[in-house]
């Protein structure tokens, strides 16, 4: 008995082009991620250590963050600012954060980021200024104390 002929076998190939692709695109991103994490976070500033302090599990992508670094300059957005400058930048978070039903209350907060050597005067302008603009939910980033034992 004789059985017809078997088609020849297709090799399968597999194309690298898309997935080179993809890995680029995925290398881009973390990059572009990376930079934005560091404009935020890579400033002169040394955080004080608490002995109590809650992670910040959920942060609004449209907080302000202030950092007030050891000599007393102030940083918002990745950039110096002078006091003017910062009087307009917390003026702006004011009016963004404003509860359309009830005007004096602001919806988001504001983290202050202070370095442990900065004088407490830098952060009484800050909160002066908060206050002038009616801004109360203000929290302070500080190191949580890692157990060494």
């Amino acid at each position: 008995m004789r059985f017809g002929k078997h088609p020849p076998e297709e090799s399968v190939e597999l194309m690298m082009t898309p997935m080179i692709d993809v890995v680029f695109q995925l290398l881009i991103f973390f990059m572009v991620v990376a930079t934005i994490s560091d404009i935020v976070g890579n400033v002169k500033v040394i955080l004080p250590v608490a002995d109590y302090a809650a992670e910040d599990l959920n942060p609004s992508p449209e907080r302000l963050i202030i950092n007030i670094e050891k000599d007393g300059t102030y940083v918002v957005g990745g950039q110096r600012r002078d006091k003017r400058e910062l009087w307009k930048a917390i003026s702006l978070e004011a009016k963004l954060s404003r509860d359309p039903e009830n005007p004096t209350v602001a919806n988001r907060s504001i983290l202050l980021r202070v370095d442990k050597h900065s004088r407490f005067r830098n952060v009484e302008e800050v909160l002066e200024m908060c206050e002038k603009q009616r801004l109360w939910k203000l929290s302070f980033a500080a190191k949580i104390e890692e157990d060494t034992m």
